[in-house]
């Protein structure tokens, strides 16, 4: 066991011998990167929107559908507008909560 300790520090000490130019010596086993996640989203057109969702969902949208539309619970929805200021531009403020449907699906996809 002392011996193989011996000879693979001696290996170590070579490359970084061998490499006197102040290069790092490639290493063998890196760890695999995880992709970086990005906030551009997806950008859709008007025309794509509209026949998307025309046919299930009028123009203007409840809490509830905008829900279904976002694949998120309602909580999260009113929640991501008050705290984070999101959704914004397409909400209509009130009671009921109503969005433009439009405007609420490229929110949703702008990400």
């Amino acid at each position: 066991m002392r011996n193989i300790e011996g000879q693979i520090g001696a290996t170590q000490e070579g490359r970084s011998q061998d490499t006197g130019s102040g290069a790092a010596a490639p290493a063998t086993a890196q760890p695999a990167r995880r992709a970086r996640r990005t906030n551009q989203g997806i950008k859709v057109s008007d025309r794509e929107v509209v026949d998307a969702y025309a046919d299930k969902y009028p123009p203007i949208i409840t809490l509830k559908e905008a829900a279904e539309i976002a694949r998120l619970s309602p909580n999260t929805i009113t929640t991501q507008m008050s705290r984070n200021g999101r959704y914004h531009t397409c909400a209509i403020r009130g009671k009921p909560l109503r969005f433009w449907r439009d405007r609420f699906v490229k929110e949703v996809m702008a990400g």
